[in-house]
């Protein structure tokens, strides 16, 4: 089959544009797959929800800080919370929340965890406070990952931090501050 001169320049300029904008867009989706900086987390408050015979229900209340030049649509959240270096609770949420960019916004999470190891691990931790003379505070380990909504790549950033509650908070009816990072 012989194709004229003048389509055949047609034809080659369709097949140049169009090879122009498959490039185009595959970089373009290179750019949206960009790495995002892992979001900072504070635990900004903890609650007992509940106390049943052999489940303990908390509220936390994580403070996100997104270093991104883009917000951060969450959809969920998982979490995993060890005290003294032992895990305690885990918790799983799906949640709306917009975190601007360069911003910070709040998101709660419930977790559960056993009772019988809820007075274990607060013995333990009393012990080893009163044999290093730390009996002030119980170190904390919060650790998940975000998942993320929209178009966002990837679709879930992990998180981790650390920081000590004050024993005293445990105590008095008021509720002192959570030291963090």
């Amino acid at each position: 089959m012989d194709i004229p001169g003048n389509a055949r320049t047609v034809l080659c300029s369709l097949f140049l544009v169009g090879f122009t904008l498959f490039t185009l867009s595959l970089s373009g989706c290179a750019g949206l797959g960009k790495s995002l900086e892992p979001p900072k987390i504070n635990l900004a408050n903890i609650t007992v929800q509940e106390i049943k015979t052999f489940e303990t229900v908390f509220a936390l209340q994580l403070r996100v800080f997104n270093e991104n030049d883009v917000p951060l649509v969450i959809k969920a959240l998982d979490c995993d919370l060890e005290v003294n270096g032992s895990r305690l609770a885990s918790g799983v949420t799906e949640t709306e929340a917009t975190i601007p960019a360069f911003g910070t916004g709040l998101v709660d999470v419930t977790v559960y965890a056993s009772s019988l190891q809820i007075v274990s691990r607060f013995l333990q931790g009393l012990r080893a406070s009163q044999t290093d003379g730390k009996a002030d505070s119980i170190d904390y380990d919060l650790s998940g990952h975000l998942h993320l909504g929209g178009r966002a790549l990837p679709g879930r950033i992990p998180f981790s931090t650390q920081g000590s509650m004050a024993l005293d908070r445990f105590f008095t009816p008021s509720s002192p501050e959570i030291e963090g990072p």
